[in-house]
């Protein structure tokens, strides 16, 4: 959860810094595994709670996926922004 929303979160270990550029990037494939890739799969596996079955997809309401870390998404909550999509994305 955060601010009273829940979110898909994708954690990735680094060994150092990434530039714009590379960050970017990795955006831009961790996209396409939650759209295409592994989200594709995992969306159609039912996950047993204990209010019943759910099924998890990662896209926003407007059919629309990013990614943002946890700086960009803290900026535009800051802001008043909520979750927007990345320019690009």
């Amino acid at each position: 959860m955060y601010n009273g929303k829940l979110l898909g979160v994708t954690k990735c270990l680094l060994t150092e810094n990434l530039n714009a550029e590379e960050l970017d990037n990795l955006k831009e494939y961790r996209v396409g595994q939650f759209a295409d890739g592994w989200g594709e799969g995992f969306e159609q596996r039912e996950i047993s709670t204990s209010d019943g079955n759910i099924y998890v997809h990662f896209w926003e309401y407007s059919n629309t996926y990013y990614i943002k870390t946890e700086e960009e998404l803290t900026q535009d909550f800051e802001q008043g922004q909520g979750m927007q999509p990345m320019q690009g994305m």
